[in-house]
């Protein structure tokens, strides 16, 4: 996201996620003055990227990951991280897998392996001396950006499944019942 000198008006909206990104950020640098303080809450306001107290508009959030799963991948053997509805922060020491888990969201969304520049074939996520892995988000579909809400309810359920030989794509509704599956998708 771009903030612009106060005379000009931004053409984006902000969505939640980038609201709060933009505010770490901004609280990060020097103190901002009175002015820049006063144009950053006004565009903010305008644009929708406030929610709750600090503003009127609340986003509907369809989109949000709730929940990742990772069984065997990577490094992980058996991983579930449930996520705020603002800005997580994964730490961790050097090794501990932090970035395995935003390689697992890449893959569940249908990142072939080398666009994560982490593996040549999918295959190689396995974790070394198991047979599969399983990738599986969570996603928010709730509000007026709903996808087929009559279909899938409150939660879209993504999984990815690979093995040596092939693998899985599934999208599940909210409880987990199967809509859509492509197999022997490995890549």
């Amino acid at each position: 996201a771009i903030i612009t000198h106060p005379s000009q008006k931004p053409h984006f909206r902000f969505s939640s996620l980038e609201t709060s990104a933009l505010l770490l950020v901004f609280s990060a640098r020097a103190s901002p003055s009175d002015e820049q303080a006063r144009y950053f809450h006004t565009t903010m306001e305008e644009s929708g990227g406030f929610s709750g107290p600090a503003g009127t508009h609340t986003p509907s959030g369809a989109g949000t990951i709730k929940r990742i799963r990772l069984e065997n991948f990577m490094c992980h053997s058996n991983l579930q991280i449930e996520l705020g509805p603002r800005v997580n922060f994964i730490t961790g020491q050097n090794g501990s897998g932090k970035s395995a888990i935003l390689t697992a969201i890449c893959v569940a969304f249908g990142s072939r392996a080398k666009g994560t520049q982490r593996a040549s074939t999918l295959k190689d996520f396995i974790k070394t001396g198991c047979s599969h892995a399983t990738v599986e988000v969570v996603i928010k579909n709730e509000g007026h950006d709903a996808f087929k809400h009559d279909i899938y309810g409150n939660s879209i359920i993504l999984e990815r499944r690979i093995n040596q030989t092939g693998g899985s794509m599934t999208l599940k509704d909210h409880r987990g019942l199967c809509s859509f599956t492509i197999f022997n998708y490995i890549r």
